[in-house]
């Protein structure tokens, strides 16, 4: 039997990192590639989606290469706020990734702030109104992609925090998902969601200690209905 490993990714603003290890925590292999930053203007930080795939792909390939076992699970990490929008059907990037440091989305935030909404963001989300949440970040990308806002209401526009990005090229376009502790970052996740979805978690745990057959999913389900 091959011995089981554990391939862990770390998309950073400045480095994208892949490491192998195995059940005893051992280094098997690592990698790591540098992707490009770009300052269009001042305030104004993003990076090449492809890029961030590009160099996810090559620090896998060049783990996977030493890999003597069998690659079992996978875990992703990544520049949390970072925001990527993307075609649904041909996978191809809309525009830039703009990066968590991107101020370009404050006038839409001071405009929330006149407005007063941000005690209620506040509430609803834990997070102040500021330019470095996904939130203002996504809306501004819609705003600059042709038909944007038809296409994201129509369900053709995906968007995204990094390891959705990820996800999605990894798994060929068939998985578009959020990790919650991203989807806390971008301001449209409520806290209240952010704790059921920790306890669907906590439950399946205890579940499979139990020898209770169950996922995550119908613990889930089931907390909405509690709710």
């Amino acid at each position: 039997m091959k011995e089981p490993l554990i391939l862990a990714i770390d998309q950073g603003t400045t480095n994208t990192k892949a490491v192998l290890v195995n059940q005893r925590g051992e280094v098997i292999a690592h990698a790591s590639y540098a992707p490009k930053i770009f300052y269009p203007q001042p305030d104004w930080v993003e990076q090449d989606p492809l890029d961030l795939w590009e160099t996810t792909y090559c620090a896998i390939s060049d783990c996977v290469k030493k890999a003597l076992g069998e690659i079992v699970a996978i875990a992703i990490t990544n520049q949390r706020e970072t925001t990527v929008a993307w075609d649904r059907i041909s996978g191809k990037p809309l525009g830039p990734a703009v990066i968590w440091q991107c101020r370009r989305s404050l006038p839409f935030c001071n405009a929330l702030i006149e407005a007063g909404h941000e005690p209620f963001i506040r509430e609803r989300t834990g997070l102040t109104i500021d330019p470095m949440f996904s939130g203002s970040k996504m809306r501004w990308l819609l705003e600059n992609i042709m038909d944007g806002q038809t296409g994201a209401g129509a369900g053709e526009i995906c968007l995204g925090t990094v390891d959705s990005w990820i996800l999605w090229n990894l798994t060929g376009g068939k998985v578009f998902a959020c990790d919650h502790t991203n989807a806390s970052r971008t301001q449209l996740s409520s806290r209240s969601m952010i704790r059921m979805a920790k306890l669907a978690i906590v439950i399946e745990k205890w579940m499979q200690d139990n020898d209770i057959h169950a996922t995550a999913l119908q613990c889930w389900s089931s907390i909405k209905l509690w709710h």
